[in-house]
């Protein structure tokens, strides 16, 4: 699509509206369930400690404990917990039973945590005990990630703002020197180049002349900053929430939709305000 948009020489602003919008839903599929990751990493904690436990109190398999637990009070892992305690119940292998019950969540943190409790309980050690320790370590791991979700919160509003103010900055500039290089050209009649010779402190080039290649140079240069602020903001947030490598779509939307917007808006806007002066 992009090539295709290229070969029709489209605007750049309406590339990057039409890359967002079709980066969007892959970036919002992947940061709904990064957040339903987040919340299953937050509640395996509290599972294997009950789960631990209760092994350890009636001395019993894991499938047999599980059926004393309240479903209910496992939040975000209730369905993920129902099906594993059916698939025990049903005398399917518990090692397959717990590969499959760690992949439907699709959380490393829940792979990490649950491997610490089973492989330690299969070994031989003390339900309780290793239930405390597996559900420690995912706690621990579950804090560290929120707070690191605090901080990467503010940073991510700082550089979507810091984004919009300097495209739209740099957009700004270089219209204003254009629109101001067609004034005067609309002024100059004629042989542009003899007349402003002939004006006293009138270059003959440059900014005040649209042939000029200073012009032609801004306008690349306006046009990579735009880019590479597009590409560069989009991986620092990303470096810094962390998650699935598909969240970068998100972000990427984000800073394309802003800089087309600003890329499609402000060149009228500029055009409004020197129209009064022609």
């Amino acid at each position: 699509m992009v090539l295709v948009m290229l070969v029709l020489k489209i605007d750049l602003g309406y590339m990057l509206l039409v890359t967002s919008a079709f980066l969007f839903p892959v970036g919002f599929v992947a940061t709904a369930d990064d957040k339903k990751i987040t919340l299953r990493d937050a509640d395996i904690s509290a599972f294997l400690r009950s789960l631990g436990g209760t092994m350890q109190a009636i001395g019993a398999t894991a499938a047999e404990a599980m059926g004393r637990l309240d479903f209910r009070s496992l939040g975000s892992l209730t369905e993920d917990v129902k099906l594993l305690f059916t698939r025990l119940s049903a005398g399917v292998s518990p090692d397959l039973c717990w590969d499959r019950f760690v992949g439907e969540t699709g959380s490393e943190l829940v792979n990490r945590s649950v491997r610490i409790f089973w492989d330690g309980v299969t070994l031989g050690g003390e339900p309780q005990r290793v239930g405390n320790e597996a559900s420690a370590f995912a706690l621990k791991i579950s804090l560290l990630r929120a707070q690191r979700s605090q901080v990467s919160i503010g940073f991510t509003w700082l550089t979507i703002a810091m984004h919009a103010v300097l495209v739209t900055l740099s957009t700004f500039v270089y219209e204003v020197f254009l629109s101001f290089s067609t004034l005067v050209s609309a002024i100059v009649p004629g042989n542009a180049k003899d007349t402003m010779q002939s004006m006293a402190g009138m270059p003959s080039s440059g900014f005040f002349s649209q042939s000029g290649s200073e012009i032609h140079l801004l306008h690349f240069m306006i046009i990579l900053i735009t880019i590479i602020l597009t590409l560069a903001n989009a991986f620092s947030i990303y470096a810094v929430s962390g998650g699935h490598s598909s969240k970068l779509t998100f972000y990427l939307a984000m800073t394309c939709a802003i800089s087309g917007a600003i890329l499609v808006g402000v060149p009228p806007v500029v055009h409004m305000m020197f129209t009064t002066f022609k």
